[in-house]
């Protein structure tokens, strides 16, 4: 299964640097593809474990999605990836994703988005003073000058470089979980 990822990882990247989005038609036929695929390879429990990390891939990004720190196309593209490798890897690279789109984004607002980065610190600080002052939680309302919104996160490239590293430290004998 490991050969039907990788191309689907990257083209979903390649699709969320571009376009912004990734896109339904890589990431449904990539789950369907990988359901088939594993049923015909083991069986009812190939099916069952394509399911099971499906269903895993997807339900670790809904949070993210929800609160608008992903897109549903990020949380479809990790449940292709639970579909085609199963769940113990779709939690180990949805794991790394999350780490390294940490780092991402720190550095996103470190390096690009300063403007971003000085508008929030100066609501935190208008947030805090009122609360002092008025010992009501008034917060102050978000930015809307050029250069002060937040920075918009590609995590289509994140998923293919922690779903990588997974598969990197698999295939080198490590089991994380």
């Amino acid at each position: 299964m490991d050969i039907i990822i990788i191309p689907v990882v990257l083209s979903g990247a390649y699709f969320d640097l571009k376009f912004g989005k990734i896109f339904n038609r890589l990431t449904y036929p990539a789950i369907c593809a990988a359901l088939i695929l594993n049923a015909f390879d083991s069986g009812f429990n190939g099916l069952l474990n394509s399911i099971s990390g499906a269903v895993l891939g997807i339900s670790l990004f809904i949070i993210p999605y929800t609160i608008g720190a992903s897109g549903a196309g990020d949380a479809k593209l990790m449940g292709a990836v639970g579909a085609a490798l199963g769940p113990k890897a779709a939690f180990t690279a949805a794991i790394f994703t999350f780490l390294l789109g940490g780092l991402y984004a720190l550095g996103l607002l470190l390096y690009r988005e300063r403007a971003y980065g000085w508008a929030l610190l100066s609501r935190w600080k208008s947030t805090s003073l009122a609360l002092v002052r008025t010992g009501q939680w008034i917060p102050a309302p978000a930015a809307t000058e050029k250069g002060t919104a937040p920075p918009r996160l590609r995590y289509g490239v994140v998923i293919a470089l922690g779903t990588f590293l997974y598969m990197a430290l698999n295939y080198a004998g490590y089991d994380l979980f």
